[in-house]
């Protein structure tokens, strides 16, 4: 479904999620404009990858998995010596 939307450019399977997102973040962005259309399809890709992700687990092919927030900060922290207050 969100490979066939992405092919086409067609957002409207995730419109919701992009409404969605805006909505918590307190974001007020016309449908018609482009930095919508822009999230929209930045959201449709990753939902596509994430759709083929699990595809492939299912499958029984080894699959990476993003880390945790945990693990990213650490190794942010390491690599700029920055001191984690909040996590």
């Amino acid at each position: 479904m969100f490979a066939e939307a992405l092919a086409a450019g067609d957002i409207k399977p995730v419109q919701h999620l992009v409404d969605a997102y805006l909505r918590s973040h307190g974001v007020a962005l016309p449908r018609e404009s482009p930095s919508y259309r822009r999230l929209g399809y930045a959201l449709l890709k990753a939902a596509a990858r994430a759709n083929d992700a699990l595809r492939e687990r299912h499958s029984g092919h080894i699959v990476d998995t993003a880390p945790t927030r945990a693990v990213a900060l650490k190794s942010v922290q390491k690599k700029t010596g920055a001191l984690q207050r909040h996590m």
